[in-house]
């Protein structure tokens, strides 16, 4: 009998225990150090770019002989991000209409493209000869039809470390002037980098614009750091004390 009347208590006293374990955490308890700073993270705003309040019109500079400059820089339908010809800064005054549609059309960090380019491209010739030039594996399947659209490029140039970026913001056209809005990124001060050569396009199909051409260069800022995640606190379940507890109630 008394054997019976102890096995009784201690399946008693082991069913409270699990009933104890499965209850939710008392209310008290703080939340985990990682979700807090998840959610830190999250709320804070993504930097827009910073806009200059001019761009430079596109106005590459005609071929040259080989003798005179590189083949590189040969390329009368690309220019420098820095202008052209013509590097007299064009005024962003007035508002600007919604952004057309674009497409796009390639995307890589690993080109051959030693020059940072600014390229607007109207011939089929042209996309082959830059195409080739810097090694782009873009989709063959793709036709591209040139009396209806048009291939604009933006490159890094040839970089020795990863970290910087350049693609295309928005692109919208006001009266006579397609304006181009590309954004450069470069890696924060201090940053780890892998020592790798790096140069890094962007193609996107627009449609056809015979007009002229203004590229407006913007800087995006660097995210900001992340903070290290200190170590979560630990369980703290005492089962002990949830015994003790347990058997109270007996």
């Amino acid at each position: 009998m008394e054997m019976r009347r102890l096995g009784a208590v201690l399946l008693m006293a082991m069913g409270a225990a699990v009933a104890a374990c499965q209850d939710p955490p008392p209310a008290h308890r703080k939340p985990e150090k990682a979700e807090k700073a998840a959610e830190k993270l999250a709320a804070q705003p993504v930097a827009a770019p910073v806009t200059p309040t001019a761009g430079l019109l596109f106005s590459p500079e005609p071929e040259r002989p080989e003798a005179m400059e590189p083949a590189a820089y040969m390329l009368d339908y690309c220019q420098s991000p820095a202008g052209g010809r013509n590097r007299a800064p064009v005024p962003l005054a007035g508002a600007f209409p919604r952004p057309i549609r674009t497409t796009l059309f390639y995307r890589d960090t690993a080109t051959l493209l030693q020059p940072a380019f600014r390229c607007v491209i109207r011939d089929e010739d042209d996309w082959t000869e830059i195409s080739v030039l810097g090694r782009l594996v873009v989709d063959k399947t793709v036709l591209l039809n040139f009396r209806r659209e048009m291939i604009l490029l933006a490159g890094t140039g040839a970089k020795t470390s990863g970290g910087f970026d350049v693609r295309f913001d928005s692109i919208t056209i006001r009266r006579d002037t397609m304006w181009v809005f590309v954004g450069n990124s470069a890696p924060p001060p201090g940053a780890v980098l892998a020592a790798e050569a790096f140069s890094a396009a962007e193609v996107r199909r627009v449609p056809r614009f015979e007009g002229t051409v203004v590229f407006v260069e913007e800087t995006i800022p660097p995210p900001p750091p992340l903070q290290p995640l200190k170590r979560a606190p630990k369980d703290t379940l005492n089962l002990r004390h949830i015994s003790k507890d347990s058997l109270k109630k007996l």
